[in-house]
């Protein structure tokens, strides 16, 4: 029997995994306005915490590891709506440079991208 644990990811840690949503779970049903709420709270932390190295506390994902791929059990409308979001920036920056430019801080003095 696996033992149950958790451990905080990073969303950029989260999307180097793959996944699969069980025959069981219910189809993507988020609304524009759920969406919205995601979007305005992701946004609102990150313009009250600026530099700080405070962490959004996104909620869990319930998983099933199993053959190196990751069954989702909770946490499908998040994980799904995050996939969006990325996509349509990453759409709407056009390239991937682009895109990377937007997700990372800029060093000033050096003048390269960090991580965070």
């Amino acid at each position: 029997m696996k033992t149950i644990s958790a451990t905080p990811k990073t969303i950029r840690e989260i999307f180097q995994s793959s996944y699969i949503i069980p025959d069981f779970q219910r189809p993507y049903s988020w609304d524009i306005d759920k969406v919205k709420q995601l979007w305005d709270d992701c946004i609102d932390f990150h313009s009250e915490n600026g530099n700080k190295k405070q962490t959004y506390y996104l909620g869990n994902l319930v998983l099933y590891e199993a053959k190196n791929e990751f069954l989702v059990i909770d946490g499908q409308q998040r994980l799904t709506t995050l996939l969006l979001l990325i996509k349509a920036l990453f759409d709407k920056a056009g390239t991937y440079k682009a895109l990377e430019a937007c997700l990372k801080k800029r060093d000033e003095i050096e003048d390269t991208l960090q991580e965070e």
